[in-house]
């Protein structure tokens, strides 16, 4: 009898509803758990202009799920820092309290000032990549607390104490953004590498044809005077080491070194994420991509070769399957057949990549992962977008083009090696005369014009395009 009353009760209890949350959420040192019922009273309690970073996310969003850790430990980072609160809202649970943010996705990071956020003005809080790198994430933090600072500062000294107001707001770095060196270096080795460690996919006049491209565009373009010579001796050996009348190349064309002299290690702007070991190589392949278009000559056909180059080599030597198939079908549709130009090269790649960063984004999570975030953001380029507009629309596209010509420019990866010393110091003499890169490039074709004197048979040479 008093089995069954004590069934009874907690039956009762349940059905009522007094056990909500089912879970009760765990706590972690520095992160507060805010509710629809704690959120104004916290916000509140904190001063107008307390920094806050709020993580609006659903508990069932595998992407959240993936960045609980590195959420937690960030909160760690900022706990003995009265300058940051850290918190979050399960939007799974509060959905009220997160549509008057207008939120689009999980997991969403909204950085404000406390009475901003209390306000709900989401045209005043900068949204934070959610990134897996937790370094990234504090740099981009305090890059946009830094540069409040400094634009209320010169508010002031402009217009007195009151100017300044509402500059949380502002969308700029304290330096300029530029790509990585020693990303695109690294893979550039990496991409060769995989090439000489699957040979099958070296076979027939297609393949060859696309593998003289692609090694014509990097000793053309790339930025790194170590890979740009590697590339140019390859080249000149292939006709070599592939003669036209074979399908395959001999096996002295796979133990060619692609980046000689480099002492890449790991990505660094890149990075890669627990669990996912490709994701270092696969920004690093875009870095390069992005690289290589701002860098071809402003004629009137480059940007068409450019394609052509950029296509043979996805479709024959990136071995991700799904992936390709997705990029090459890109590059045959309709905007990329009006690619001529450079500036054609640049923007066509600059949208290929965002369409395809929003097709991972709605396969991955529903388009809730914040590091598929439609490039560049707010926070690198002020003027790239208009504001409050659909977050794939609204570009201004010549102030795109200027971003991404000084990001991956010369400007950019060119002028800002930061691989080893020896590649820093080639780097650096090659942007101030250009002998540095014609000593290696001749080195290399003067190595590879010994070896083809040597003689070989009679065979087709492969068409070399002008990028």
């Amino acid at each position: 009898m008093g089995l069954a009353l004590a069934w009874a009760c907690l039956g009762l209890v349940l059905c009522s509803g007094q056990l909500l949350p089912a879970q009760a959420a765990e706590a972690f040192p520095g992160l507060e758990e805010w509710n629809n019922k704690t959120i104004l009273p916290s916000l509140r309690a904190l001063k107008d202009d307390q920094w806050v970073l709020l993580e609006l996310y659903a508990h069932w969003c595998p992407a959240c799920q993936k960045f609980q850790p590195i959420y937690q430990d960030l909160a760690a980072h900022f706990q003995k820092d009265p300058g940051l609160v850290v918190a979050r809202v399960d939007c799974a649970e509060y959905k009220d309290v997160c549509a008057k943010y207008e939120v689009r996705g999980y997991p969403t990071l909204l950085l404000g000032r406390a009475g901003k956020v209390a306000a709900h003005d989401a045209a005043a809080l900068t949204k934070i990549a959610a990134v897996r790198i937790l370094d990234n994430i504090v740099k981009e933090l305090k890059g946009v607390m830094d540069a409040s600072k400094e634009a209320s500062a010169l508010g002031r000294k402009a217009g007195g104490e009151g100017a300044g107001q509402g500059s949380e707001a502002l969308r700029i770095l304290p330096a300029p953004a530029t790509a990585s060196l020693n990303d695109v270096e690294g893979a550039t080795m990496e991409s060769w590498r995989v090439v000489t460690d699957a040979p099958a996919v070296l076979t027939g006049a297609d393949a060859r044809q696309a593998l003289a491209d692609w090694l014509a565009l990097l000793a053309r373009t790339h930025p790194s005077l170590l890979c740009q010579a590697g590339a140019a001796a390859i080249s000149t050996q292939l006709d070599t080491l592939w003669p036209g009348d074979q399908e395959e190349p001999l096996p002295g064309l796979l133990q060619l070194d692609m980046c000689p002299g480099s002492e890449f290690k790991a990505y660094r702007t890149c990075g890669s994420a627990a669990g996912a070991k490709g994701d270092g190589f696969t920004c690093g392949l875009w870095q390069l991509l992005h690289t290589t278009s701002v860098r071809i000559a402003d004629a009137p056909r480059a940007g068409a070769n450019w394609l052509v180059a950029v296509r043979g080599f996805v479709r024959h030597f990136f071995l991700c399957s799904e992936c390709s198939d997705h990029f090459v079908k890109m590059t045959t549709d309709a905007a990329a057949a009006r690619v001529a130009s450079r500036r054609d090269a640049v923007l066509w790649l600059w949208r290929a990549h965002n369409r395809a960063s929003l097709r991972l984004a709605v396969e991955e999570d529903g388009g809730g992962g914040r590091r598929h975030e439609q490039w560049p953001t707010s926070l690198l380029c002020t003027r790239c977008k208009v504001e409050d507009s659909d977050p794939t629309e609204g570009w201004v596209e010549e102030e795109v083009f200027a971003f991404l010509m000084t990001y991956f420019g010369a400007q950019g990866a060119a002028q800002t090696p930061q691989t080893s010393s020896r590649s820093a110091q080639l780097g650096k003499a090659g942007a101030g005369n250009g002998w540095g890169a014609a000593a290696l490039i001749f080195l290399a074709v003067a190595v590879a014009l010994a070896a083809v004197t040597k003689g070989v048979a009679q065979y087709s040479p492969v068409k070399v395009r002008a990028f």
